[in-house]
């Protein structure tokens, strides 16, 4: 619940940072291919992490800090 709250809080900013990063003519479709990789991304780490807690909860941290990390390179490589 915390973290569907977490989200809807940013949730404005990312869209903000989103639309003005797409600048292409087939602006609607960006934003369509953009969405369903996200929704994709969000499952694989949900599960990933899911899976981890039930083995063991140090791990599940351990694989939310690894994409955390994953992503702030990827983040990082974007503003390059």
């Amino acid at each position: 619940m915390t973290l569907y709250i977490c989200s809807q809080m940013f949730s404005p900013l990312f869209m903000e940072v989103q639309n003005l990063a797409i600048t292409t003519e087939k602006r609607a479709e960006a934003l369509s291919i953009t969405s369903v990789i996200n929704d994709i991304a969000g499952a694989f780490l949900s599960l990933s992490i899911g899976i981890a807690s039930d083995i063991n909860l140090s791990l599940a941290m351990l694989i939310g800090a690894l994409f955390c990390a994953i992503g702030l390179v990827f983040y990082i490589i974007d503003l390059i």
